[in-house]
């Protein structure tokens, strides 16, 4: 509970300074940054879990010491390894096509194990032809 409050207050979801001043639009942020926390929180939850179920940890995620190990790794940590991910659009006229220009690290593809997601939620390709439809290859 006190990461949440944390996280809130000085973490990666501020919700200090508030510069709105309908009640309406601070409620709604408050709603946005909620459910961020919530993701957050169930991230940190699931990769603790697998982690202790396979008794492994992680090394990598710590800037300056990637020996460092952790069966404990923070949402914040996990998600820091997917920051250099691009996606090349190319507009060829009445054509788009998008593909991602890196391939996935085995740090990265580790972390979609942990977080027991597919890897080919990030093997992102697509077409746009004529007829508006969107084809992902």
């Amino acid at each position: 509970m006190e990461r949440g409050f944390h996280r809130f207050k000085r973490g990666h979801i501020p919700a200090l300074p508030l510069f709105l001043m309908l009640p309406a639009r601070i409620k709604g942020l408050m709603l946005l940054l909620t459910f961020a926390l919530q993701v957050l929180t169930l991230m940190d939850f699931v990769s603790w879990r697998e982690l202790a179920r396979k008794d492994e940890s992680i090394s990598g995620l710590v800037p300056g010491n990637p020996k460092m190990k952790t069966k404990r790794p923070t949402a914040e940590r996990l998600l820091s390894q997917f920051d250099n991910l691009h996606l090349l659009v190319e507009d060829k006229g009445r054509k788009v096509s998008g593909t991602m220009v890196e391939t996935l690290t085995a740090l990265q593809k580790k972390i979609l194990s942990i977080l027991q997601l597919p890897e080919k939620i990030y093997t992102l390709s697509f077409n746009h032809g004529k007829n508006g439809m969107c084809v992902k290859k």
